[in-house]
């Protein structure tokens, strides 16, 4: 009986006191953080599909020099010019003859 006779209440300072604000304050945080994290993943959708394009395009002009490359050499080969790289072994043509 003497429990519910106090009329006291003692508040500690270590102990986190929530009320119904800070509850509801809660929710809308949440809310505001999943709203960044689909944010985030659209602005990281953007970036690899930009990093793709980009791939794209490094593998079409890889494959157009790498083109060039050979139509030069038949070029060169069909005006008998001597190149200083040996296109074969890319060994240097006095490296070549000795």
């Amino acid at each position: 009986m003497k429990r519910l006779e106090r009329h006291s209440i003692l508040e500690y300072p270590n102990v986190k006191k929530t009320s119904i604000i800070d509850e509801i304050a809660k929710l809308f945080e949440q809310q505001e953080t999943q709203d960044e994290e689909e944010e985030m993943n659209m602005e990281l959708d953007d970036g690899i599909d930009t990093i793709q394009d980009t791939n794209a395009t490094l593998d079409k002009l890889t494959s157009d020099i790498e083109s060039m490359k050979d139509m030069m050499q038949l070029i060169c080969a069909k005006m008998n010019i001597n190149s200083e790289v040996n296109a074969d072994e890319g060994l240097l043509a006095d490296e070549i003859n000795s």
